[in-house]
């Protein structure tokens, strides 16, 4: 369950990017996050807050982290995506 919520939150905050940021991140993964999120967790994002002063699952962290990581490896993790988000 975990794993759902923290897709949600990954969600909102992917959701509060500017669309620049937002198309950088792979189309599969955003499918793979809004197919898997539990839209009953209640997840409230402060945009007065910076991202590392809110509270998080530490599922949250970690796929915001990947997500981080892929698109900065973008050309050598091609089908790693789909290995670590389930789908």
């Amino acid at each position: 369950m975990n794993y759902n919520n923290a897709c949600m939150e990954v969600s909102i905050i992917l959701s509060h990017l500017n669309t620049n940021e937002y198309n950088k991140i792979p189309t599969e993964l955003i499918e793979a996050i809004e197919r898997n999120k539990n839209n009953e967790h209640d997840f409230k994002f402060d945009e007065n807050t910076e991202l590392k002063e809110q509270t998080l699952l530490i599922e949250t962290k970690a796929i915001l982290y990947n997500i981080y990581k892929t698109r900065k490896n973008k050309r050598s993790n091609k089908g790693v995506v789909k290995k670590w988000m389930r789908c």
